[in-house]
């Protein structure tokens, strides 16, 4: 169930590299609402939910459950990244 992206528009240029469970705090907002855009658009409803996450959409979520979607978030976006 695993959607391709095109996130040129999700990592900024002058990064050198993509964030990773260490570092999952340098995915920016602005990567991850790039990345929501482009998963509403290939109809993935999940990874949808999971950015909401990540940005703090869900008033209800955790700051673990943030966490762990900022961290999801990043590893799609670094994924995305590897196969182009």
């Amino acid at each position: 169930m695993s959607a391709h992206y095109d996130v040129g528009q999700a990592v900024s240029s002058g990064t050198p590299t993509m964030p990773t469970m260490a570092n999952e705090c340098e995915i920016t907002d602005r990567q991850i609402r790039a990345l929501q855009r482009e998963a509403a658009q290939a109809g993935d409803l999940d990874m949808v939910a999971i950015c909401r996450t990540a940005c703090g959409d869900h008033g209800i979520a955790t700051q673990t459950e943030i966490q762990a979607a900022r961290v999801r978030c990043a590893e799609v976006i670094s994924d995305a990244e590897a196969q182009s």
